[in-house]
């Protein structure tokens, strides 16, 4: 692939690039390419997912989320800054709901 079409692909929109993807894919898909054209195709595709996955880890670090101070209000925060966004962090216990009575149907 040339390095105008590359630049070219990575101008576009996270939506258009997954769009050519997936039309790349299903090109491929359709087993009537031959292998120069194939080829062709799987270089384009293996660019426009990296493309694809770029864009994604930029939103990623770009996710803000609301955190609730003790006096009630709340301010932003980038994601990467919370401390206690971390993937891994244990999820704190949830309020233990009462028990259905006898009477009322329980789902789980």
């Amino acid at each position: 692939m040339d390095e105008n079409r590359k630049q070219e692909l990575e101008k576009l929109p996270f939506e258009k690039a997954l769009e050519l993807l997936e039309n790349t894919v299903s090109k491929m898909e359709s087993g009537q390419l031959p292998l120069d054209a194939m080829m062709t195709f799987y270089e384009e595709g293996r660019v426009l997912s990296e493309i694809c996955s770029e864009k994604l880890k930029g939103v990623e670090r770009k996710i803000e989320i609301l955190r609730k101070k003790a006096d009630g209000s709340a301010e932003w925060t980038d994601f990467e800054d919370d401390g206690s966004a971390s993937r891994n962090a244990p999820i704190p216990p949830t309020a233990s709901k009462p028990e259905p009575s006898d009477d009322e149907p329980s789902l789980f």
